[in-house]
């Protein structure tokens, strides 16, 4: 039995992008915020107060109405300027009146904060739109000035239904001022083509970076059962935006983390990696980060985590779980080791995350988080995964 798997995480840092479900119809004109009127309807007034879904259905709304309403009252609620949203609702009202008949066909809309991308001060609205066109998908990126809801700036982007692209907020450029980076993956055979490409806050592209990986763990055939053989392998290629790793421009920070299981008649092994590299948000230029980790016979994980040590800026984990296991954490910008732990328990796999701060634990008279491992074991000896 061949098994092969690909898993591709987004973390975003400084920017709240609003989930949602599909929105706007394929072939939708654009909304008019600045001829949309003031004088809305109650259901369509943004207050800022989010509710459930079914709250804003229960108001006579569709269902793409309903999920573009409760992002805007998110918006709201992170301090955009509820008056300007509500002539937003007004102009997204008509588009999509007749959307909802089938909503799984349908594109998505996601809108998010974005500091002051054309200078004039306040902040500003990115709107992104996924239109499915055939087999591939079509990704329109509006920025919109956020006090009139008028159009700064678009773009369109389209990628084969062998990957997905997203515009992320955050500073670019030799100035690290706000802009927008374009992350796009495509999977093509073992390989994962990532490409980045930062644009400034009038929209112009700055510069453009591809990163490949490739999958290492060829699954071989086999059948599943008592005695038999097979292999499980799994490519896990993760992103976090706007991520201060040094002083000076922010980075975005790739994370691989590659793992594979084998059995031969009952004997099992395991292999796992893990490398972290920075694109610079100045020219983005690429560094290999400290914490790269080759296991043996254990699984390989890392996170990136606030600061440890009091210097500001964000810090790296490794967890090697092989024999001997170890969970190292190091600072991103000049590979210090802070601490390393050899004790703790990782049972061929574990992961790291941040738990608060649960201690007020000091560093450099600044208080960090403290951090949790989840890792997997017999209840009856570790209390539970």
């Amino acid at each position: 039995m061949s098994v092969r798997r690909f898993q591709v995480r987004l973390l975003v840092a400084g920017a709240l992008l609003a989930a949602g479900t599909p929105a706007l119809p394929a072939g939708a004109q654009q909304p008019d915020l600045t001829a949309a009127t003031a004088t809305a309807p109650a259901r369509f007034q943004v207050t800022g107060h989010v509710r459930p879904w079914t709250d804003y259905r229960a108001q006579g709304l569709t269902a793409v109405q309903a999920t573009v309403l409760a992002q805007l009252d998110q918006l709201a609620a992170d301090g955009l300027d509820p008056a300007m949203l509500t002539r937003a609702a007004l102009a997204f009202a008509p588009a999509t009146e007749e959307s909802s008949k089938d909503s799984l066909r349908e594109p998505g809309v996601f809108l998010s904060p974005v500091e002051d991308l054309d200078g004039r001060g306040g902040r500003d609205v990115l709107e992104q739109r996924f239109l499915p066109s055939g087999s591939s998908t079509v990704l329109q990126i509006l920025a919109r000035d956020g006090s009139t809801g008028r159009l700064l700036w678009s773009r369109k982007e389209t990628v084969s239904d062998q990957g997905y692209q997203v515009a992320v907020p955050m500073r670019v450029g030799a100035g690290s001022r706000q802009g927008v980076v374009l992350l796009r993956q495509v999977f093509q055979d073992d390989t994962v083509q990532s490409r980045l490409t930062a644009l400034d806050g009038r929209g112009k592209a700055l510069w453009t970076r591809t990163l490949a990986t490739t999958w290492k763990g060829e699954s071989s055939e086999g059948s599943v059962g008592v005695g038999s053989s097979f292999r499980f392998s799994m490519l896990m290629v993760m992103y976090r935006f706007d991520a201060q790793l040094r002083r000076g421009a922010p980075d975005v920070l790739q994370q691989v983390e590659q793992y594979s299981q084998e059995n031969n008649n009952g004997v099992t092994s395991q292999h796992g990696s893990l490398r972290f590299t920075a694109v610079s948000g100045a020219d983005g230029a690429p560094r290999a980060l400290p914490g790269a980790v080759d296991s043996k016979d254990g699984g390989a994980s890392g996170a990136m985590v606030s600061d440890q040590d009091g210097d500001g800026l964000l810090d790296l984990v490794s967890i090697d779980a092989g024999s001997p296991h170890k969970i190292t954490v190091r600072r991103a910008a000049d590979g210090r080791t802070l601490w390393e732990r050899t004790d703790l328990p990782t049972n061929g796999n574990a992961y790291v995350g941040e738990a608060g701060v649960l201690t007020g634990a000091l560093a450099a008279g600044r208080r960090v988080a403290d951090l949790a491992l989840l890792t997997r074991g017999d209840p009856g000896k570790l209390g539970g995964a």
